[in-house]
């Protein structure tokens, strides 16, 4: 079962979606607030406890 948002970037990392955010590494989850401000950037497994501190 897949959970949130996924991308596919066709220019790789040279994509304007990868450079705009800094991307260095994938798979990458990221937490974003109820305004779209991201909260955590930089978790690499999705059951990561910064990802589950950020939810609750």
């Amino acid at each position: 079962m897949s959970i949130g948002q996924h991308f596919w970037a066709p220019k790789g990392w040279e994509s304007d979606l990868f450079s705009s955010i800094d991307l260095d590494w994938i798979p990458r989850y990221m937490v974003l607030d109820e305004e779209g401000k991201i909260k955590l950037f930089k978790a690499i497994k999705a059951n990561d406890e910064e990802i589950i501190k950020h939810i609750n």
